[in-house]
């Protein structure tokens, strides 16, 4: 859960309206898709480098982003 509380402060800085939010180790927020480089921008700022962000969406006004 520490990740993911980091992970959405730091989305939440960049995106304020975005809404992050986790749910079973995925992260959802409500994005546009040209805001989606500053999500990923923010998942890197706390993950390492070798980490991989899957995008999918967008799916009911979100976009998913898997942490691989």
């Amino acid at each position: 859960m520490g990740l993911e509380r980091v992970v959405i402060e730091k989305v939440t800085e960049e995106l304020p309206n975005s809404d992050p939010n986790f749910v079973c180790g995925c992260l959802f927020a409500s994005v546009t898709e040209d805001e989606i480089d500053d999500v990923i921008g923010a998942i890197n700022e706390v993950v390492a480098d070798h980490v991989k962000v899957e995008v999918n969406g967008p799916i009911q006004g979100e976009y998913a982003f898997d942490l691989i």
